[in-house]
């Protein structure tokens, strides 16, 4: 049974806001060192809080993941405790508030009937198959887990005191790892559904591991094809 999920596209500012988030907490480690020695901590507290507290206010009822506004507020909180104190001890901890809010916006997800990462997939799928979901539930809380495990990473090093590897996990080997599960979840989620299509890649894939060689496999490779012929779309391998 096809599981029916009409494709809706976010729209560009929306895509280019996100993208520039995803920027700004990637090069946030690099960004703080910087920011400390040129205008000192108070001065980066307060306008990480102004900003951020500004950008919470103007946003806050439209937040559409509940799970996010404890994660929000407790980033302020800890900026406001920097901005008192003028100590960088909690502007260390703010990446692992983030990790911890991004654990919780997926498992709190697991309560509804799509799962945070089903929703992602439908974007690469607009059409997906009721089989998939109960794979989609397990990678969700297996991406909750990854957060949790960098948040305590993290504090463990804010605690430590070793700027240098809380700047170097923080900045670079927090997403090398992340690349790296994906890497590995989207092998394994290829040799588990085998549903493989005409790409470079499907296609060795494909050799090494043949589809109808296994239930998943055929099952797969039977929904792709009656998708295809359902969007009007040439079968698997061209014309016949």
């Amino acid at each position: 049974m096809v599981h029916r999920h009409p494709f809706r596209q976010p729209p560009p500012p929306v895509v280019g806001l996100v993208f520039l988030g995803l920027v700004a907490v990637a090069a946030y480690p690099f960004l703080l060192e910087w920011g400390v020695a040129r205008f000192g901590v108070r001065a980066v507290a307060l306008t990480l809080l102004l900003s951020g507290g500004a950008g919470l206010a103007w946003r806050w009822g439209r937040i559409q993941a509940p799970a996010l506004r404890p994660t929000q507020l407790a980033i302020l909180a800890l900026l406001a405790l920097s901005a008192a104190w003028a100590t960088r001890g909690p502007l260390l901890y703010v990446p692992a508030a983030i990790q911890l809010g991004l654990a919780a916006y997926f498992l709190l997800g697991l309560r509804e009937e799509d799962s945070v990462v089903e929703r992602m997939a439908h974007f690469m799928q607009p059409w997906l198959p009721d089989w998939v979901r109960p794979y989609c539930r397990v990678v969700t809380g297996l991406w909750a887990a990854f957060f949790v495990v960098n948040a305590a990473a993290i504090v463990a090093l804010a605690a430590s005191g070793d700027l240098a590897r809380w700047q170097a996990w923080t900045g670079v080997g927090l997403y090398l790892t992340a690349a790296g599960l994906q890497l590995l979840e989207s092998v394994f989620r290829k040799t588990w559904f085998r549903a493989f299509d005409e790409g470079p890649v499907d296609r060795v894939f494909r050799r090494l591991f043949p589809p109808e060689h296994t239930a998943r496999g055929r099952r797969s490779m039977a929904y792709i094809a009656h998708m295809r012929v359902e969007l009007g779309m040439d079968p698997p391998g061209g014309p016949r």
